[in-house]
């Protein structure tokens, strides 16, 4: 009989864990009671806290259809694009092509104001085909309310729930014009599940305040019983055991991030030689090879954080000498408390941060408009997931990225502020 491997206990994967699955506080139950009522749901949290794991487990990817949001979509009609493609809907053939529009002449794909033909290479308004969907012509209709009707319309004829994910990299115009496509959802009798990386409650009633009611939110987080329960579950699998001094480390280390807590496990295995289930039980007390495992990590997410580092210190193009996002960045690594950036700094505290910092007067109003592009600014520059996230409703900063935390309290790098700071002068 083969034995079970490493990577299928602790590894990192898509898939649900057959091993060490833990449902967090009956989050399962209640996910399954909300798929039966009338409400959207929002699955919310920091990123790598198996938000997607808790929507697969409880629905399946045969009823679902997947949006997968990415920075480039410019409207809503790419999500709906993307859902029709992905639904493998084709529009009745009594509506008539020109074989001008056909030909390419007219590149965003409008057939006059009524039609948008999608096509399975599609790719400039930022969606992607899979390889195995049809390359067929597929034609919706490009009105508003066409669109949503002839959308609902469908996924209520294949019993399909609507998924769409990565919500946060679609810029803020965009969230707003789909919370108001969700009110017109809700009343064509379809329900959305949202998931998405960002910290606050209420995003999308922020937004559109009819759907009061109409929505129900998950915020995803992680305890240290919970993440004792997955270490358990994986010791018993592996026959492992790991000393009381080494788990409390691990716990204080993760940051209560379960991303964190599997890679710091596997990674203890490994620097122990384990790779599958032991004959024996093996135990792993030493305090050495929890440093070993920190460091190891710490030299794989590296090259992640000096490229946010870059993107921070260069904003946008059109950013003053006043270089915001730089002391933001600064504040971020050097002088905010683990307690502010996870449950949220405001930013009229995040001012006095950044004035202490910067050598040139900084407004309120210069560090507001700063964080209104602030997620739009790592979007463009591809920085997945999104170290922060800023909430207008509170007016607060927080991190989103737990992994960050870890990097600055255990790597013995630092960023280059000095080469920077001469380039400002």
């Amino acid at each position: 009989m083969e034995k079970i491997q490493l990577q299928d206990v602790f590894g990192i994967s898509r898939e649900i864990p057959k091993y060490t699955y833990v449902d967090r506080s009956g989050l399962d139950k209640k996910l399954g009671y909300l798929l039966k009522t009338q409400r959207h749901i929002v699955i919310h949290g920091a990123s790598k806290q198996g938000k997607s794991c808790l929507r697969k487990k409880i629905l399946t990817e045969d009823n679902s259809i997947i949006v997968q949001c990415q920075p480039l979509m410019t409207s809503t009609k790419d999500i709906w694009a993307t859902a029709f493609r992905n639904l493998n809907v084709k529009m009745p053939s009594s509506h008539e092509i020109s074989n001008k529009t056909l030909s390419g002449e007219n590149k965003s794909g409008n057939l006059g104001s009524n039609f948008v033909i999608l096509k399975g290479d599609y790719k400039e308004e930022g969606f992607n085909s899979n390889e195995n969907n049809s390359t067929d012509n597929y034609i919706s209709p490009s009105g508003y309310d066409e669109d949503l009707r002839f959308l609902a319309k469908n996924l209520i004829e294949k019993n399909k729930r609507l998924v769409i994910e990565d919500f946060h990299y679609l810029n803020e115009d965009i969230r707003r014009q789909v919370a108001f496509s969700l009110k017109a959802l809700y009343e064509l009798g379809v329900y959305v599940i949202i998931i998405g990386i960002w910290s606050e409650q209420n995003l999308l009633t922020y937004y559109n305040g009819d759907l009061t009611g109409r929505i129900e939110e998950i915020n995803l987080v992680w305890f240290n019983p919970e993440l004792e329960e997955l270490l358990q579950r994986g010791e018993n699998i592996l026959n492992i055991k790991f000393s009381e001094n080494i788990k409390k480390d691990m716990l204080d280390s993760s940051f209560e991030n379960v991303g964190i807590f599997q890679r710091l496990s596997e990674q203890i295995c490994q620097e122990n030689g384990i790779y599958e289930c032991q004959d024996k039980i093996f135990s792993i007390c030493d305090l050495n090879i929890l440093e070993k495992a920190r460091a190891k990590i710490i030299k794989d997410v590296g090259q992640r954080y000096l490229k946010i580092f870059e993107v921070f210190s260069r904003g946008f193009k059109s950013e003053t000498q006043l270089k915001i996002y730089y002391y933001i960045f600064k504040a971020l690594a050097t002088k905010l408390s683990d307690e502010k950036l996870i449950f949220g700094m405001p930013t009229s505290e995040l001012l006095t941060e950044i004035q202490e910092l910067s050598p040139n007067t900084i407004r309120q109003t210069d560090l507001t408009q700063a964080l209104d592009r602030i997620e739009r600014l790592q979007a463009s520059r591809d920085i997945t997931p999104l170290l922060v996230s800023y909430n207008r409703s509170l007016k607060s900063l927080s991190l989103t990225d737990r992994e960050f935390l870890f990097y600055r309290k255990f790597s013995e790098e630092s960023f280059d502020w000095n080469e920077e700071e001469q380039k400002s002068e």
